[in-house]
């Protein structure tokens, strides 16, 4: 009975494991044995091409980024726009220079952590940045700082607009990232190639993932952290029996980290994501 169940888990395990990526008028399915393109236009429809992933090679390049390049010059006069809310009358040439260092350091965080972290990670400790600065408010130079905003935003806005300010370039980094760089794409595995141009960041997440496989596991998981300290509070895994707090969405077993998929935003069990993966998939072209 124990061997029926290992097998059942390491078949899921295996299916997990596959994955299909949207790269434009094409589908690419990675499994850990082979690389299957699928074409979604009438001219390419049927003329699948199959490769062997451990002999396939895997390239990528940037074929145009001149929409961040000007998006990273534009950022340059949008930071000085910035600047220009912290000056204040009144006070000595030193202290002012330290209020544009602190109001440059408000704005360059945010985009430092989106540039180096995940989207999570991003997040979670922007967030912590911002809480940890506005505790802070009543002391110098800050306090002097949000005064100048204040002058010009508003009392009472001072906190929406600098937060507001540092966000939105990112938010339209990551819109211009996805939609407008265009990358081509080349796979090879001995006489089979397959060369794209796309637009699609579905290209880079391939290519990561042929060569480095499934991305790691965070290590941010502080909600987790916290609930664990109620030990009585958690379940055996349905899969190892490890303990955990998470349980499927839509079965009710418990789960862990490990035996956990993703359904539209939600964790749900190994089983519940094998089978329904396919089916609650939307149209990718």
């Amino acid at each position: 009975m124990m061997g029926k169940a290992d097998d059942h888990l390491e078949w899921l395990e295996l299916e997990r494991s596959k994955r299909t990526f949207n790269i434009g008028d094409f589908n690419v399915k990675a499994t850990p044995d082979s690389i299957i393109i699928k074409g979604k236009t009438s001219e390419s429809w049927g003329r699948d091409l199959e490769m062997d992933r451990s002999r396939a090679r895997v390239q990528i390049s940037t074929e145009s980024r001149t929409p961040m390049f000007i998006f990273y010059l534009v950022y340059v006069a949008y930071a000085v726009g910035f600047l220009m809310f912290f000056i204040t009358s009144g006070i000595t040439l030193t202290t002012q220079v330290s209020i544009f260092a602190l109001a440059l350091f408000l704005m360059f965080t945010p985009l430092a952590f989106d540039s180096l972290l995940s989207t999570r990670q991003f997040l979670i400790l922007t967030a912590v940045f911002y809480v940890a600065v506005f505790s802070a408010a009543g002391y110098e130079p800050l306090q002097t700082a949000f005064k100048a905003v204040e002058q010009s935003a508003g009392k009472g806005y001072v906190e929406t607009f600098i937060i507001f300010a540092s966000i939105f370039p990112i938010i339209l980094r990551r819109m211009i990232a996805q939609m407008m760089i265009s990358y081509r794409l080349k796979l090879e595995e001995g006489s089979s190639k397959f060369e794209v141009l796309t637009e699609s960041p579905g290209a880079v997440e391939l290519a990561n993932y042929l060569r480095e496989g499934p991305a790691k596991k965070s290590f941010y998981r502080f909600p987790s952290f916290f609930f664990k300290l109620s030990r009585k509070r958690m379940k055996p895994c349905f899969y190892c029996d490890s303990p955990t707090l998470t349980e499927c969405k839509r079965c009710n077993r418990p789960i862990c980290a490990d035996h956990t998929g993703m359904l539209k935003g939600y964790k749900v069990c190994l089983d519940c994501f094998v089978e329904r993966r396919g089916k609650t998939r939307r149209n990718l072209r």
